[in-house]
């Protein structure tokens, strides 16, 4: 990840936890997501021509990695540029005016957050640890990243 970008995410992530009301690993995917495809579209926070569709298990603290992405890149619930599916697998879809970019999480970061997905409580100050663990983890480590120009 470039410095800028980590500066970035730095922001966000602050604003993101006040928001969200605590600091946790989907948190931090979802903000790292949404910055690789700003990123790969060339695109903007606040983009009107930035769509996500989101597959995954909707419960918490999974769904966490919906304010993460809200904040990162502008599409909310509420604009409509964010849809989600309950799902078993997480993938995370953004379509920009030229291109896609698909995520799917890689076997680091499922091997991160094992404890979670076997339905673990861990505690504040646990899942903070994860959340840095991943802030600071390459991009290439975190997702498999896929990238196709749209056909007009």
């Amino acid at each position: 990840m470039t410095p800028t970008t980590q500066r970035q995410l730095n922001v966000l992530l602050r604003k993101a936890t006040s928001f969200h009301t605590h600091l946790g690993p989907f948190l931090v995917l979802g903000l790292k997501a949404g910055l690789i495809a700003l990123r790969a579209l060339k695109s903007r926070q606040g983009d009107p021509q930035l769509h996500v569709e989101v597959e995954l298990p909707y419960r918490v603290p999974i769904s966490c990695l919906l304010d993460g992405i809200q904040f990162s890149t502008g599409c909310t619930i509420g604009n409509k540029r964010l849809t989600f599916k309950d799902s078993t697998n997480i993938t995370l879809a953004f379509r920009g005016q030229d291109a896609t970019v698909r995520l799917t999480l890689k076997e680091d970061s499922l091997e991160i957050l094992h404890p979670l997905f076997d339905g673990q409580h861990l505690g504040d100050e646990q899942l903070q640890q994860l959340a840095h663990i991943l802030a600071v983890l390459n991009e290439d480590r975190l997702f498999s990243i896929i990238k196709r120009s749209v056909n007009r």
